[in-house]
């Protein structure tokens, strides 16, 4: 699915960046976009491995780039009360595969932890056949906000078979109504 974003070049290290930011969608539902640097990204910190990257298509923000790794873990949350009570949200990623990215041919897993829920939500994708050099959306899963049970709706993807792998953007991870 295409989102129209688009991608800039290298970023500047001295701005500092929101970790999200919080719209209105067209029925006035609140939606949120955690950025990339609010993210836990093992060895994002090492420029061995992760760069952070400019992208001005929705306002200036850093995006994680990663140059290559054969561990990949992004990890983030947000507080179920931010978000509009009883309203049913999906959670996405937001990626591109830059042309030429390599070791995806082994699925990515997907989890979403929901508070209070009896068991969590697995998944896998296959990065293999997506679209190239454009944003794209991986669907997590999705929940309902219930002010009832309150804390930290969890999402992650991650794949640990230790085959290296280049070439992912990840801008962040939208959490919106899924009408």
């Amino acid at each position: 699915m295409e989102t129209g974003w688009s991608s800039g070049g290298e970023a500047s290290q001295s701005q500092a960046q929101p970790t999200e930011s919080m719209y209105l969608d067209q029925t006035s539902n609140r939606c949120f976009l955690v950025y990339a640097k609010a993210l836990d990204i093992t060895w994002s910190g090492d420029p061995r491995y992760w760069r952070w990257v400019q992208e001005t298509s929705d306002g200036p923000t850093e995006a994680a780039e990663l140059l290559e790794v054969c561990w990949l873990e992004v990890r983030g949350k947000l507080k179920t009360t931010k978000l509009s009570p009883g309203i049913r949200y999906e959670v996405v990623f937001v990626v591109k595969l830059q042309a030429k990215a390599y070791g995806w041919d082994v699925p990515v897993n997907l989890k979403l932890t929901v508070p209070h829920a009896s068991e969590n939500r697995w998944s896998k994708v296959n990065l293999t056949d997506k679209a190239r050099e454009q944003w794209i959306e991986i669907p997590v899963g999705d929940f309902i906000a219930s002010p009832e049970k309150p804390g930290d709706v969890e999402f992650s993807l991650y794949e640990y078979d230790g085959r290296w792998k280049s070439g992912l953007v990840i801008k962040g991870v939208v959490v919106r109504p899924n009408y």
